[in-house]
């Protein structure tokens, strides 16, 4: 008995008519016209001055590195709200406009004016990232690569001069 009561509700379940959702968005009567572009829906902000990383709870600037990250993004209005909801300013950008591109640029004149150190016995050069930079035996200090060629360096098989 209760395998028939159960069948027919799940054909009576089954037989309903479905009924089909409104279009989305609603058509407008043919009388009134359409505006030509759209806005966003108002909870949409595109333009969101800082990005608070829900996990983390560091907040970022819009030049930050890290402004579109991959963990779950809550936007702030300012600094003020994103400190009382409880998150910090990255350390790179310090939840500040223009601080990272600064920072940035600093890195790339620093990294333009490095120094490559090279092994005289071996005649290999040697770049900031490479285990062997800080070698005994890399004593010599060369401003560029080609500075480095002309002395007949050759670059490192790990790091190739970087």
């Amino acid at each position: 008995m209760k395998r028939i009561l159960l069948v027919l509700a799940v054909l009576a379940f089954f037989a309903a008519p479905l009924q089909a959702a409104p279009p989305y968005p609603p058509k407008a009567p043919p009388h009134v016209s359409r505006p030509l572009h759209q806005p966003p829906p108002p909870h949409v902000h595109h333009h969101a001055p800082l990005h608070g990383n829900m996990i983390s709870k560091v907040y970022h600037a819009r030049d930050c590195e890290f402004y579109n990250g991959k963990g779950r993004i809550v936007e702030f209005p300012g600094p003020r709200e994103a400190e009382r909801a409880g998150f910090r300013p990255c350390k790179i950008c310090e939840g500040k406009e223009g601080v990272a591109t600064a920072k940035r640029q600093h890195r790339q004149d620093r990294m333009h004016h490095r120094y490559l150190h090279g092994n005289p016995g071996s005649k290999t050069l040697h770049g900031p990232s490479c285990r062997f930079y800080n070698d005994k035996k890399s004593s010599v200090r060369f401003r560029s690569i080609e500075e480095a060629r002309r002395h007949g360096y050759h670059l490192c098989r790990f790091c190739g001069g970087k």
